[in-house]
């Protein structure tokens, strides 16, 4: 696990969106394109909002989401509407997006879900995945006692995308399994406050990632894990 130490959330914002914005530029160097995760939440809302001015060859480069609440894009909660607002504008409003949730089925969840995991297979393996962390150790939608939790989190479980209910979750969620996340070359994950910092500090011991999910980074992807934190 490599740490990322900032002063405060704008310079953890610049800094990881100038990291980013440069692996995204070798990945298209190297093959000609690049694929990206990001997470819903207002935290990610400065990086994303700083990585949308980079200068990039953004037409060369996919985005799709971690996770994403079963709810339209018109609903407040809706990690697309956040995404549109603050990533897929600017140099970046040329990148393709590869929403999870497709209101065209949306009466049809079976195929919805169905759709999310081709659209998925078609990215993968990811080049770049950034995650969250919530003070439960939950990251993307694969929470502490989640109801497909156990599936969520093996790395040999077939599927990309999975649907997911939490007990402190309002709406149901489509996330991204292991398999997705533990594919990206890079992984980010971006951490605010001094009680999350415990919270990772505590996934470092010996655990289950049944309790807390976050181990699964720490547990198959620590020489490739970047945790930056600002308090």
């Amino acid at each position: 696990m490599l740490l990322y130490d900032y002063k405060n959330s704008d310079a953890q914002a610049a800094g990881l969106a100038a990291l980013v914005s440069m692996q995204l530029s070798d990945a298209i160097d190297s093959k000609g394109k690049a694929s990206l995760a990001v997470p819903g939440g207002r935290t990610p809302g400065i990086f994303m909002q700083q990585l949308s001015r980079k200068v990039l060859p953004w037409d060369k480069v996919c985005v799709t989401l971690t996770d994403e609440r079963l709810v339209p894009e018109t609903h407040e909660r809706s990690n697309t509407r956040l995404l549109k607002q603050v990533l897929l504008k600017n140099n970046a409003s040329q990148a393709k997006f590869v929403p999870l949730y497709d209101p065209a089925v949306s009466d049809n969840f079976d195929m919805n879900l169905m759709n999310a995991n081709v659209a998925l297979e078609r990215m993968y393996p990811l080049d770049i995945c950034v995650l969250g962390m919530g003070e439960d150790g939950h990251i993307a939608s694969l929470f502490p006692k989640g109801d497909q939790l156990d599936i969520g989190l093996d790395p040999e479980y077939s599927d990309l995308v999975i649907a997911m209910k939490a007990p402190n979750a309002p709406e149901p969620r489509l996330t991204l399994t292991a398999r997705a996340i533990l594919s990206a070359s890079e992984i980010h994950l971006l951490i605010q406050g001094v009680e999350k910092m415990a919270v990772l500090r505590a996934a470092q011991m010996p655990g289950s990632a049944q309790d807390l999910p976050v181990r699964l980074l720490l547990q198959h992807a620590d020489h490739r894990l970047n945790v930056h934190f600002s308090p």
